[in-house]
């Protein structure tokens, strides 16, 4: 018998309606990141250049479990998310260069293959993300903007398919530390 690494991680899951779970998902959106959106529409306003990168990085997580709804069984569910549901062009670079170095790092990586270079920028204006000579730019209002009007259409049409949502991780054979983790994070006050 194959014996478990340490701390492996199990996923459990829960059917919900698709509509339910898209509702969540607009509230949180609208409640959460909508919020810290129009504080950043206020100080770029003002000229005050604030948040870029954190708008990338409040916005890949939903468009990672938007993608997990539509594209359970699919390799990579978020590139083919962006590029069939948000119709954006250059997926797997937008993946990549902003949800992968953004939530590895703390900055958004240069992309080369071969003699070929593509550069990254961040803008805030509600404008078109732009693609073309060496940079590719998202435009986070544009981009929670789009993620919004998908989920209002999608809940419009009133989907009755059931997904799998995750709610709980499983630890498998914890560390000596984590067990300790858990016994305080769980004991009486």
């Amino acid at each position: 018998m194959k014996k478990n690494k340490k701390n492996t991680i199990k996923y459990s899951k829960e059917k919900i309606l698709l509509r339910d779970y898209l509702i969540g998902i607009k509230g949180r959106l609208q409640g959460e990141t909508g919020v810290f959106m129009e504080v950043i529409k206020k100080h770029a306003f003002l000229k005050n250049y604030i948040g870029f990168w954190s708008g990338i990085r409040l916005l890949m997580p939903i468009i990672e479990t938007l993608a997990k709804a539509y594209y359970p069984n699919t390799k990579n569910p978020s590139i083919k998310f962006l590029k069939e549901k948000l119709h954006y062009e250059a997926p797997n670079l937008i993946w990549k260069m902003f949800r992968h170095t953004l939530i590895h790092s703390d900055v958004p990586s240069t992309a080369r293959y071969g003699n070929k270079t593509v550069d990254w920028r961040i803008s805030i204006n509600s404008h078109n993300h732009y693609i073309a000579n060496g940079v590719l730019n998202i435009d986070i209002l544009k981009l929670y903007n789009d993620i919004e009007d998908f989920l209002i259409s999608e809940i419009n049409k009133n989907p009755i398919k059931v997904v799998k949502r995750e709610y709980e991780i499983k630890v498998i054979n914890p560390t000596k530390e984590l067990i300790e983790e858990f016994e305080l994070s769980t004991r009486s006050n």
